[in-house]
């Protein structure tokens, strides 16, 4: 059973590859490490909720840390790289969700 599901996983993660996507174990460490990759005031505020065709989606719960992500978009992305080592293709993409 143990090896059938590596299989499965290693064939889910080249089907990733094939589309220029991270692996599986990127994102996974990308999401469980994000405030020590983009550093804790932009973690604060803005954090990964998917990814999506390619791109990570952002969710910045502070209007003013949205409206200036594009400031900050190459940072980010600059971040990750270094941190992963492997995901090379990564973009960013930031949404706002509005507080209650």
């Amino acid at each position: 059973m143990e090896k059938d599901f590596k299989n499965l996983l290693e064939g889910m993660n080249e089907a990733i590859k094939d589309l220029g996507a991270p692996s599986a174990e990127v994102l996974k460490e990308v999401f469980l490490n994000w405030d020590k990759i983009v550093g804790k005031n932009i973690a604060k505020f803005c954090q990964p909720i998917k990814f999506d065709n390619g791109v990570l989606i952002l969710e910045c719960s502070d209007f003013t840390w949205y409206s200036q992500f594009d400031f900050y978009k190459k940072m980010i992305e600059s971040a990750i790289k270094d941190f992963s080592k492997s995901s090379k293709n990564l973009t960013v993409k930031a949404t706002f969700r509005k507080q209650n």
